[in-house]
């Protein structure tokens, strides 16, 4: 199971190296936000926690079904409620 993180390490993610395939997986997630015409803020908010879930999932074997499911539990309880209606 993926370690809990502190806000501190989310804030550091602009610090974070990907590696050529997440970077392309990031581009093309946000241009694709882009494209639905969603305000600037929302969709850096929207690459920060796809961010954090590529960080969550680097080293899990991709044979791990319940991956995704259990990288998205341990991180849920970073945001309240409202945090979660707006990001998820």
């Amino acid at each position: 199971m993926p370690a809990t993180l502190e806000w501190a390490e989310i804030d550091a993610l602009n610090d974070e190296s990907f590696n050529n395939k997440e970077s392309k997986l990031i581009r093309d997630y946000s241009l694709n936000l882009q494209q639905q015409n969603l305000r600037e803020e929302v969709v850096q908010e929207k690459v920060r926690l796809v961010k954090l879930m590529l960080l969550r999932l680097r080293d899990i074997p991709i044979e791990n079904s319940m991956a995704y499911r259990t990288a998205v539990d341990v991180t849920l309880p970073l945001f309240d409620l409202q945090d979660i209606n707006k990001g998820f």
